[in-house]
Formats: C-alpha cells, sequence, structure tokens
C-alpha cells in the first residue's frame, strides 16, 4: 500500500531513511515536470550554462528534502502543496548560480552610442598562480 506524502514525511521527520526516499520517489514525476517546465520556459538547452533537465530534477529532489524538515502537517496543508515552492526555489537557485558563474561577455549598445561590455572580474584581475 503505497502512503501518503503526509505520512511519509512525518516517518523522514523522526529519521526514517527508507520514507524519505520513497517521499522523493512518490513526487518524481511532480519533480520532473517542473523541472521540464522551468527547462522549456527559460531555454536552458541554448543558454551555453550547461545545465540539463537532471541537474534541475536534483535540484528540485534537494528542496523537497529541505522541505521535510519544516513541514507542518498540523496546519492542514498538504506536503506537496508545501514543497512546491521549495522544490522551484532550489531549481531557480541552481539556474541563478550557473548565470553568475557563467563567464560571458555581453557587448550592448545605449541610446546615445556608448557601449558597456560585461566582463569577469578573472578576465581582469591577475591571477594566481
Amino acid at each position: 500500500m503505497k502512503q501518503t506524502n503526509e505520512r511519509l514525511c512525518a516517518l523522514a521527520q523522526k529519521g526514517d531513511a527508507a520514507a524519505l526516499d520513497s517521499l522523493i520517489d512518490n513526487n518524481k514525476s511532480f519533480i520532473g515536470k517542473v523541472a521540464n517546465d522551468l527547462f522549456r520556459s527559460m531555454n536552458l538547452a541554448q543558454s551555453g550554462l550547461n545545465l540539463d533537465t537532471d541537474d534541475l530534477k536534483q535540484a528540485g529532489n534537494l528542496g523537497l528534502w529541505k522541505a521535510v524538515t519544516k513541514f507542518d502537517a498540523a496546519r492542514g496543508m498538504k506536503f506537496l502543496t508545501y514543497a512546491a515552492p521549495a522544490i522551484r526555489n532550489a531549481m531557480m537557485d541552481m539556474v541563478r548560480d550557473a548565470f553568475t558563474a557563467f563567464e560571458q561577455r555581453m557587448v550592448t549598445e545605449d541610446k546615445d552610442g556608448i557601449c558597456y561590455q560585461r566582463v569577469s572580474l578573472d578576465d581582469v584581475l591577475p591571477g594566481e598562480e
């Protein structure tokens, strides 16, 4: 018999590793859907960030895992309703970190004809070798 997310979460909060694994397994299709939607909507395939949906799914699993410790069933909310923002936020954090780490040069020209170039500090500061 498949246990509810709420029951598995309660067991996981008590240290039951198998319950945590089952909780992640029960919600892998939801995590996969969020990862696929985010990957597509942000056009990550063309971004050059070297992120794929598996990376996002892993981040989503971590978001779900973090939600377990803070979930309070007494509030009457479904676990997945509570965990969904944490799952998405973990994925967005990964994308944001990848953008920050990505060394991209971008030249733009404003209306006054002044050019700005975005450079990485690694390109400007002398490296320690």
